[in-house]
């Protein structure tokens, strides 16, 4: 069973690299960014995690990372994972 963690952001990249090093036992880290302007999603990427970016609010971001966990859908093309 692979391990999939979210981790939802705004203006993090203090606390980024951090986080995701905590999660290193993780199959795959995805990033939801609630629309950051500094440089959380430049360097959520360079470290390996998947980032869908948009601009809401951390509740709409919890309900996404709800679905996809409870669907165990692939986070970007929303069809179901292959176990």
């Amino acid at each position: 069973m692979k391990i999939t963690a979210t981790i939802i952001t705004l203006n993090e990249e203090r606390n980024i690299a951090r986080a995701m090093e905590s999660l290193r036992c993780c199959d795959q880290i995805v990033v939801l960014d609630s629309g950051s302007i500094d440089r959380t999603v430049e360097l959520a990427s360079k470290l390996g995690a998947k980032v869908i970016e948009g601009h809401c609010s951390a509740m709409p971001a919890r309900r996404i990372a709800r679905r996809i966990r409870r669907a165990r859908l692939d986070p970007f093309t929303r069809t179901p994972m292959k176990r």
